[in-house]
């Protein structure tokens, strides 16, 4: 299921970085999405920095739990483990996040960045915990 109200509306940083979801299941938690790796994300080596790849991965994680919650919810990032697991070039990114589990209003989701050829570059886990908007007024 791809149309999902909270699909409707990218944030600021996803528009940044071309950010385009591909597949979404609300029924579990599971989306998919590809990026663009652009020239003016590099690292002085020439390779895409880290930070924005741990935004990157970050979205993918935040949307697929995004899906699941009711529109008076929403969850921020507790914590984030990042492994970056080779070089990352400018070009498309393709990416899957989705929910591992649940305990009580925290959630434990995981997310992976993918170049065009299949090679895994990076993954994540993190933690959020749902509350409801109005606890930020």
């Amino acid at each position: 299921m791809l149309h999902h109200k909270f699909l409707e509306k990218y944030s600021n940083a996803s528009k940044l970085f071309g950010m385009e979801i591909t597949a979404a299941n609300s029924e579990i938690g599971e989306l998919e999405a590809s990026f663009d790796a652009k020239a003016i994300f590099t690292n002085t080596a020439g390779n895409i920095q880290g930070g924005i790849l741990t935004a990157m991965l970050d979205d993918l994680m935040g949307y697929a739990l995004g899906i699941t919650l009711p529109p008076t919810q929403f969850a921020p990032t507790a914590n984030l483990n990042v492994s970056f697991l080779r070089p990352v070039t400018i070009g498309r990114l393709h990416g899957k996040g989705l929910i591992l589990k649940k305990e009580e209003q925290v959630y434990h989701l995981a997310a992976k960045l993918y170049n065009t050829q299949g090679e895994l570059l990076a993954s994540a886990t993190s933690k959020s915990k749902a509350m409801y908007k109005t606890v930020l007024r």
